[in-house]
């Protein structure tokens, strides 16, 4: 008997954990210190920022559990705050509630909300309450989550949330929790999502939005008198574009002088190769700047820089130039050749780690 009640066990466990189940409820685990660099972005650091301003302007619910007992107002939030010594925006571990089906081929997964943890000074655990998708599920599709140089730009919190480009542990599936059993849940883990199509997997773009300064040196010299002559020679243009804030054009014989030049662009690697789409173009006038203007607008006065169009010269780069920012990363001065040479040389999604180490 004892021998027919183990075989049953194993195949109760076996059948639990097999490859096939639909709509089977998940809590899934992320750590800030478990997601790298190369991820592109931090979920835990990035999200309770965003929900915190959220419940802050009473815009989202925040309540107590995933069961929505009771709610908890931005002033009982903040009560929790100050009796634990913590901050909602540095909470450490995030918890998605989910919902997975799986077949041996394909895996769907759906994420319904999140519950944010943290620890007090003397290690215990201290719970700020759950957020339900559905009444977030706007604002994540609306707004872009910070992203590294290593990342893409314009990444909606709701694509990152399902590309799956993070670090998580599987702590419950169904009604079974893998507390001490690590092993268990990489198995969970391994059997939905590896090998499989992942049937509402968000696939990220690989463009980063860069800026750059053009300096103002000897081999950059025809670019800046190329800009300089256009808005001497059209000084509607100059006005039109903001420089009325700056000077007003009842002034006799102006003669515009740009201190600095910044170009903003979008760069991807297509077949192994960079490219380069210009975007807007910054100028400074004893450090003031214009607006950015978009660099189609320099294309309609049919702009020349060495006989080329704007859009040709900023793709050849034949000047000097320094990178300012990748994404929403600042880039250090001493930096910007390691980074122009990762750009050229090294895996588009791992840029800080050549950097690094370079």
């Amino acid at each position: 008997m004892l021998k027919k009640t183990g075989i049953l066990l194993v195949f109760v466990i076996a059948w639990q954990f097999s490859y096939a189940y639909r709509d089977k409820p998940v809590l899934t685990h992320l750590n800030e210190n478990e997601q790298r660099d190369t991820f592109g972005f931090n979920l835990v650091k990035s999200l309770p920022k965003l929900v915190y301003s959220l419940v802050k302007d009473n815009k989202v619910k925040l309540w107590d559990s995933p069961q929505k007992t009771i709610q908890i107002t931005f002033s009982t939030l903040s009560n929790i705050e100050r009796s634990s010594n913590t901050l909602f925006i540095e909470t450490k571990d995030l918890f998605f509630n989910e919902v997975w089906s799986s077949t041996r081929k394909k895996t769907t997964f759906n994420i319904i909300g999140f519950s944010f943890i943290n620890k007090n000074e003397k290690g215990n655990s201290v719970s700020y309450g759950f957020i339900d998708m559905e009444d977030i599920f706007t604002v994540l599709v609306d707004s872009i989550i910070p992203t590294n140089a290593n990342g893409s730009f314009n990444i909606s919190y709701l694509d990152a949330l399902y590309s799956r480009n993070y670090h998580f542990n599987v702590v419950q599936f169904g009604n079974s929790t893998f507390k001490n059993d690590l092993s268990k849940s990489l198995q969970v883990k391994e059997k939905a999502f590896t090998n499989k199509r992942i049937i509402n997997k968000v696939t990220l773009p690989t463009a980063k939005r860069v800026v750059y300064e053009v300096l103002n040196t000897e081999k950059s010299e025809a670019f800046y008198k190329a800009m300089q002559g256009f808005l001497n020679d059209n000084p509607e243009f100059f006005f039109n574009n903001g420089g009325n804030k700056i000077f007003t054009h009842l002034l006799p014989n102006l003669n515009f002088s740009i201190s600095k030049i910044e170009i903003t662009e979008v760069w991807d690697k297509v077949n192994g190769l960079t490219t380069y789409n210009p975007q807007f173009i910054q100028l400074y006038f004893n450090n003031i700047p214009l607006p950015p203007i978009a660099v189609e607008e320099f294309t309609k006065y049919r702009l020349k820089i060495a006989f080329q169009d704007v859009k040709s010269a900023l793709r050849i780069k034949d000047f000097n130039y320094i990178l300012q920012k990748i994404n929403h990363d600042e880039i250090p001065p001493t930096q910007s050749g390691k980074y122009i040479r990762a750009f050229e040389n090294y895996f588009w999604t791992q840029i800080t780690e050549y950097v690094k180490y370079e």
